[in-house]
């Protein structure tokens, strides 16, 4: 029986050493690729569904690589975006936005203009290097953990699925040789 092994961003779909029935290797890949493949597909099908304006980044960094006797369905480091893509699954702790702001202008003061969320507020001018760290912390955000549903997704949906192609094909090869 496969076995499905979870590791931080990646999910390895893989098959035991010991086999249950006389099948070909190449069936056991092709049981292997169409899970992989079905848990590709699911989980990006879940970024398009849930995430925003990162969607398109989180869908980039996941891919399948095959491994020996095993695929991986990775969330990783394939484009300069990558840690952002990790930060919406596992989540990112506060941080402080403004030395990217001071280096995103060169190390030059910035003038921006704040004003409170009240129409009869007046703009007022400040310069960006003047303001303290606490005025411009990012709160951080909470992991979306999309490949905990892409895991349960699997184990309720594709491996019985794939399992039963699987067995019909054993079945089919059997009665062939006989």
């Amino acid at each position: 029986m496969p076995a499905v092994v979870v590791d931080t961003g990646f999910i390895n779909v893989k098959v035991p050493a010991i086999k249950l029935a006389p099948v070909s290797e190449q069936r056991y890949d092709d049981f292997m690729r169409a899970v992989a493949e079905k848990a590709e597909a699911y989980w990006k099908q879940l970024a398009d569904d849930k995430l925003e304006s990162t969607a398109k980044i989180y869908k980039d960094n996941i891919k399948i690589e095959q491994g020996f006797n095993s695929y991986y369905i990775i969330l990783g480091q394939y484009t300069e975006k990558a840690p952002l893509a990790l930060a919406v699954e596992a989540g990112a702790p506060g941080f402080d936005m403004k030395p990217g702001l001071l280096r995103a202008t060169g190390g030059k003061r910035r003038l921006i203009p704040l004003w409170g969320g009240h129409p009869s507020h007046k703009a007022v001018p400040v310069w960006l290097d003047s303001l303290t760290v606490k005025g411009w912390n990012h709160p951080g955000w909470e992991g979306k953990h999309l490949r905990d549903e892409v895991m349960e997704y699997i184990d309720k949906v594709i491996l019985p699925e794939e399992v039963d192609i699987l067995l019909n094909g054993i079945f089919d090869d059997m009665l062939g040789d006989l």
